[in-house]
């Protein structure tokens, strides 16, 4: 458990040009003045496994992890209650490339861009089997994508239908067999639904 941190980017662990793997480890409340409330990456290669991000905060970008100019995948986290200006959840960002499986955002907030997850300027970034619900941003609750073209298979995006999805610049989503929500109709793509999923507790990330 890292909890209570405070730094200017990466409150909890910050990494600059390493490779770590980081495992069933829990941050909560920890707070950056600048990027990566509780995890910074810069340049590296990270492989994050079962680690829950719950109520961490950057006053402006990636309020549970922030990662730019780096790779690696990020596998079985939750990401709980974060908040940031940019990516309240997670924000990657750069040139880099970013395998995200089998992760749940719920209860995130952006107050500009991208709830759950921001991602931007080129970053490669594939999404398998993710869940965001209950996020919430001015722009893109669920997901922000600019400048780039992530790809988000077998997964859930169900935030608020009339912002689920922001795309600015040279930006697109590549989707398929997901539910999105969305005012009308079905995001375009193999197997996209735009139903209820029916969850538990949306509230509790259930």
């Amino acid at each position: 458990l890292i909890m209570g941190g405070y730094h200017s980017d990466g409150a909890g662990i910050y990494c600059i040009n390493a490779s770590p793997t980081i495992r069933n480890c829990s941050f909560m409340y920890c707070e950056a003045s600048r990027y990566g409330g509780a995890v910074t990456l810069w340049v590296s290669s990270a492989r994050i496994f079962n680690c829950q991000f719950d109520s961490n905060i950057a006053t402006q970008c990636g309020g549970g992890l922030y990662a730019t100019d780096s790779h690696g995948a990020i596998t079985n986290c939750r990401f709980f209650g974060c908040s940031a200006q940019w990516g309240g959840g997670l924000f990657l960002n750069g040139d880099g490339a970013h395998q995200v499986n089998n992760c749940l955002f719920s209860g995130n907030s952006a107050s500009s861009i991208g709830g759950a997850i921001a991602c931007a300027y080129g970053v490669a970034a594939d999404f398998l089997a993710c869940t965001s619900s209950n996020n919430s941003s001015f722009s893109g609750s669920g997901i922000y994508v600019q400048d780039c073209t992530p790809i988000f298979t077998n997964g859930i995006l169900w935030d608020e239908a009339s912002n689920e999805l922001f795309l600015s610049g040279a930006a697109s989503l590549t989707a398929s067999y997901s539910d999105i929500a969305r005012p009308s109709g079905v995001h375009a793509g193999t197997g996209n639904i735009n139903l209820d999923p029916k969850f538990t507790s949306a509230v509790s990330g259930d």
